[in-house]
């Protein structure tokens, strides 16, 4: 990219601890870069993640919830939101981290156009397992982040199609 990119993170997690650490390490090096940073996370749940996001000065939008903890209604919120998010601030990149905030942020991007790249990060084992639910969603996702190259060669075996939008 040689323009300014926006570039959301999601984390359906309300604490500072498991990945949010470099997550939010790597959100505050684009955005010292001069990019436009905008992260969501788990706000419905008690956690201190809200509060390190806001240190570091990142928009976040508060109609977004991202909770595992969702269900029925507070889901089609989130979607609808994220639909609208994107349709009014037209992001570059939206990098994933849990399957909850992926799926949501894919259901999301369904039929909008422009759609923005969909990144994410598999940070567990059972992350790259095979599984049915993954298989649609997965092929909707511009690229994989995988923490170690052993991740990344069970993801190839598991998905082979997809082995060429990985990186670890």
């Amino acid at each position: 990219f040689s323009h300014q990119m926006k570039i959301i993170y999601t984390l359906a997690s309300p604490q500072y601890t498991g990945p949010a650490e470099p997550i939010l390490y790597l959100a505050q090096r684009f955005f010292d870069e001069g990019n436009e940073v905008s992260f969501f996370n788990d706000s419905k749940d008690a956690g201190n993640l809200f509060e390190m996001i806001q240190k570091r000065g990142f928009s976040q939008n508060p109609h977004i919830i991202l909770s595992r903890h969702s269900f029925g209604f507070e889901i089609a919120r989130d979607i609808y939101h994220l639909r609208k998010y994107f349709k009014n601030y037209h992001p570059d990149i939206v990098h994933c981290h849990f399957s909850h905030d992926h799926n949501l942020v894919s259901l999301a991007c369904v039929g909008l156009s422009p759609c923005p790249m969909i990144v994410r990060t598999l940070h567990t084992f059972d992350s790259v397992q095979k599984k049915m639910s993954r298989t649609l969603i997965f092929q909707h996702t511009n690229g994989f982040i995988f923490p170690c190259h052993d991740y990344q060669k069970i993801f190839a075996d598991h998905y082979p199609a997809l082995s060429s939008k990985n990186s670890a």
